[in-house]
């Protein structure tokens, strides 16, 4: 009879393999490697859905070539909302650098585990509107 001991490989993974550890070697025929899916962490989540304001409305509203979200929905109880978001508010800021696009954007709160603070900017009838909204987790 073998006894039962497990190799754990360090370092971060998407699946873990525990391989038999025995002495004597021939019982690692009894005992099969197990394989284990360690599940992803959770992803950050602002419940907001935003769009790139085009240069013709950025010209408009004397805005440049900013590169800035327009907010089109931040629904009630969602993270953004509750910092204060609302539709047709512009984003121009996420954790103090400027927002580049709606994928950049969405990666960045992505990036960040639920329940920590993040800076961000935005803009409301032209007023620049500093905030910090905790990252949800998604529903």
């Amino acid at each position: 009879m073998c006894g039962r001991s497990w190799r754990v490989p360090s370092g971060l993974q998407s699946t873990l393999t525990l391989t038999p550890s025995f002495i004597p070697t021939q019982c690692e025929a009894e005992l099969p490697p197990i394989e284990i899916a360690i599940p992803a962490p959770p992803k950050g989540y602002s419940g907001v859905y935003v769009s790139p304001l085009n240069a013709g409305l950025r010209r408009q509203l004397g805005i440049g070539n900013q590169p800035v979200l327009d907010v089109l929905f931040a629904p009630e109880g969602s993270p953004a909302s509750r910092a204060g978001l609302q539709a047709e508010d512009l984003i121009v800021e996420f954790l103090g650098k400027p927002v580049t696009d709606r994928d950049a954007f969405n990666d960045a709160v992505e990036s960040l585990a639920p329940g920590t603070p993040a800076s961000l900017v935005y803009l409301r009838d032209g007023k620049r509107m500093p905030v910090t909204m905790t990252v949800g987790e998604r529903p």
